[in-house]
């Protein structure tokens, strides 16, 4: 399916017009058949809000196929076929999309309800931010919430104090940063978003936050950081090689821990009592935007 691809405009222009930017989403994956669904799921619900979603995926020996296919009226593009991994996957979608933000979600997380809506809004009354972050849950297997996740925004104040806590789940980003500098590493396995992100600051990139659950990471026997230990190992080394000026001493990223720490407690401290007590357990595709997030938002 094809769809009519938008106009770029600057982003402040577009805000004094009323009109939103547009987010182009990809999913890349590769044998997640078990979570697939749930994933595509979370996305399509919300295709009043997603100019376009792409699935690519590395050719699994699954039913993987199948569940796209299944899905295939709510989304763009789909392919499945081998491919260089997720970054490329990643990568290789990004180069299709027209969107003015940029989003991916793994094939084993999910976007929470209203997230897309609630992106496009703060970037429009936001055309300074050029990436944005928000809250995020553990999901178990069954997609119940375990955790929320109520970490605020980045900055580079955090960052040289080694402070890096972005969920990928949560973070959109406008196509110009994303392309000033320079994509996604296709050759990176395991730390290709937090080195991206590493490199959002090195562009000047300016970072906002929504006080919102925006995401859920799936956790699971069979999820990299559990089975992929020595390459994560491997390509962290190989990271803060590449970016020593993110590497603090190892008291300064102590106090940064303890000062972080005490800044979580402080937030939480401004959110209306039992607000996230009442998610756990939850399915999160079954809650309305209302409840992922304080009245406010």
């Amino acid at each position: 399916m094809t769809r009519r691809r938008c106009q770029h405009a600057d982003p402040a222009e577009r805000h004094a017009d009323g009109v939103l930017p547009t987010i182009s989403v990809v999913t890349p994956s590769f044998n997640q058949a078990l979570y697939l669904e749930a994933t595509l799921r979370s996305v399509i619900a919300q295709r009043s809000d997603v100019h376009e979603y792409l699935v690519l995926d590395g050719g699994s020996g699954d039913d993987s196929a199948v569940i796209i296919s299944r899905h295939a009226a709510g989304i763009d593009h789909w392919q499945s076929e081998p491919d260089g991994g997720q970054a490329a996957a990643i990568a290789a979608g990004f180069a299709r999309c027209s969107g003015d933000i940029l989003f991916w979600i793994n094939s084993d997380d999910m976007i929470a309800p209203g997230a897309a809506a609630r992106v496009r809004q703060a970037f429009a009354e936001h055309p300074e931010w050029d990436v944005l972050t928000g809250y995020s849950v553990f999901l178990d297997e069954e997609g119940r919430i375990t955790q929320v996740n109520r970490i605020g925004s980045e900055s580079r104040w955090w960052l040289d104090r080694g402070i890096l806590h972005v969920a990928q789940q949560t973070c959109y980003f406008r196509r110009g940063l994303y392309e000033r500098a320079g994509g996604i590493d296709a050759g990176l396995h395991c730390m290709l978003d937090t080195e991206l992100w590493l490199r959002f600051f090195a562009a000047g990139g300016r970072w906002g936050h929504i006080p919102a659950v925006l995401g859920g990471f799936r956790k699971h026997a069979l999820m990299k950081g559990r089975t992929w230990l020595d390459r994560y190992a491997e390509e962290r080394h190989q990271v803060s090689l590449r970016h020593p000026a993110y590497r603090p001493s190892d008291s300064l990223w102590s106090a940064g821990r303890l000062l972080h720490g005490l800044t979580r407690v402080a937030a939480a401290a401004t959110l209306p009592a039992g607000w996230s007590r009442h998610l756990l357990g939850r399915r999160l595709h079954d809650l309305p935007r209302e409840q992922l997030g304080p009245p406010c938002m």
